[in-house]
C-alpha cells in the first residue's frame, strides 16, 4: 500500500464516512495546481478574478469539486507528517462530498461545518504524531452575511 492510499484508508477511518473510491490525486507544480484549481468556479468569490485566484500563496493541496479530484502541490514534502496531514483533510473533502455532495459548500454556514470538521480531524493527526502545529485558525475570522457560523 503507497502513502496515499494509506491516507486516503486513514481518513475513512478517522472520519467515519463510508469507504469510496480512493480519488485521483496528482502532484502537480504550484501554479498548474492553482490554475487548476480556480478554473471554473462558479461560486467563488463574486468580487476575486480568476486571475487573482490563481496567484494566492499558501495552498498546498485542494479537492476540486468538479472533477472531485484532489490535487497537491508539488512544494507540498509529502514525506513529512505535516504534508500528509493536508492531504489527509483534502482527502476528507472527498469523503464529505460523496457523503453529501455539493450541499457541502452552498451556504457559508456549510462551508465553515464542512472545513471545521476536515481541520479538526487534520488538528487530530497532528497531535497523534507528535507535530504541535495548530490548522485551521483562520476559521475564528469566517464571518457569515446572515450573521451564524
Amino acid at each position: 500500500m503507497d502513502a496515499l492510499t494509506a491516507l486516503f484508508a486513514l481518513a475513512i477511518h478517522m472520519s467515519g464516512y463510508p469507504p469510496i473510491e480512493q480519488p485521483y490525486t496528482k502532484v502537480l507544480p504550484y501554479k498548474a495546481m492553482m490554475i487548476v484549481a480556480c478554473s471554473g468556479i462558479p461560486d467563488r468569490d463574486k468580487d476575486e478574478t480568476r486571475e487573482a485566484c490563481e496567484s494566492r500563496r499558501g495552498l498546498a493541496s485542494v479537492f476540486v469539486l468538479q472533477t472531485q479530484r484532489v490535487l497537491i502541490s508539488d512544494r507540498l514534502d509529502i514525506d513529512s507528517i505535516v504534508g500528509q496531514s493536508f492531504v489527509l483533510h483534502e482527502y476528507v473533502h472527498a469523503l464529505q462530498y460523496a457523503a453529501k455532495g455539493a450541499a457541502l459548500y452552498d451556504t457559508c454556514e456549510h462551508l465553515y461545518q464542512t472545513e471545521s470538521e476536515a481541520y479538526r480531524i487534520q488538528q487530530k493527526f497532528l497531535t497523534e504524531n507528535s507535530v504541535m502545529m495548530q490548522v485551521g485558525r483562520e476559521l475564528k475570522y469566517l464571518r457569515c452575511p446572515d450573521g451564524g457560523k
